[in-house]
C-alpha cells in the first residue's frame, strides 16, 4: 500500500523503459486470486500500453503467490518465437505471506524447482518487515535465481536493475 505500491510501480516502469523491443514480457498481478494484466510477448510496440497497465494496478486482498506463480509460468512457458537459448526469468515480488490459495512453503518452492526443470528461473524480491523471507528465499534458491531482501521500497528500483543486469548477463 501507499509508498510501496507507488514505488513498485516506478520500478516496473524503470524495468520495462531498459527491456530492448525484441525481449519478451508478461505481467501477472496476485491478491486473494491472480490475473494475466499483459500477455507474454515482445515488447516492441506494446511499451506505452504495457506502461500503461502497470500504472493501473492496484493493491488489494490475500496474497496467492501460488497462483501468480502457476500464471506466471505458464505465460513464460508458451513464449512464441522465443530463441532455445533465451533466459526466462519470473519475477516475484511481494509484500506479504502466502495466505490464499497455496500456502505450503514446500509445495511453493516445489513449483519453482519444477519451472526450473522447465528452463525458467524463478527470483524474488520480498519488500517491507512483514514477508516470510524463508519462503522468498527457498523459492529463489530453488527457482536458480535471485533473492533480494528490501526493507524499504526505495531499494526495489535498483534491486530490480542488478537482477535484470544479471539475467542478460
Amino acid at each position: 500500500k501507499g509508498e510501496s505500491i507507488d514505488r513498485a510501480r516506478s520500478a516496473a516502469d524503470a524495468l520495462v523503459d531498459r527491456l530492448a523491443p525484441t525481449d519478451d514480457f508478461s505481467l501477472t498481478t496476485f491478491s486473494s486470486d491472480a490475473e494475466v494484466k499483459v500477455t507474454d510477448g515482445p515488447v516492441g510496440a506494446r511499451r506505452a500500453s504495457i506502461l500503461k497497465t502497470i500504472e493501473g494496478i492496484a493493491e488489494g486482498g490475500g496474497t496467492n503467490i501460488g497462483r501468480g506463480l502457476e500464471l506466471g509460468y505458464e505465460q513464460a512457458k508458451t513464449a512464441k518465437g522465443v530463441p532455445a537459448d533465451a533466459v526466462r526469468v519470473v519475477l516475484l515480488m511481494s509484500d506479504g505471506r502466502a495466505n490464499s490459495g497455496i500456502i505450503s512453503s514446500d509445495r511453493l518452492s516445489r513449483m519453482a524447482l519444477d519451472a526450473f526443470q522447465d528452463g525458467i528461473q524463478t527470483s524474488s524480491f520480498g519488500l517491507g518487515a512483514d514477508y516470510d523471507g524463508a519462503l522468498m528465499s527457498s523459492i529463489a534458491s530453488e527457482g536458480a535465481g535471485g533473492y533480494y531482501y528490501l526493507r524499504d521500497a526505495v531499494q526495489l528500483a535498483p534491486a530490480l536493475t542488478t537482477e535484470l543486469d544479471k539475467r542478460v548477463d
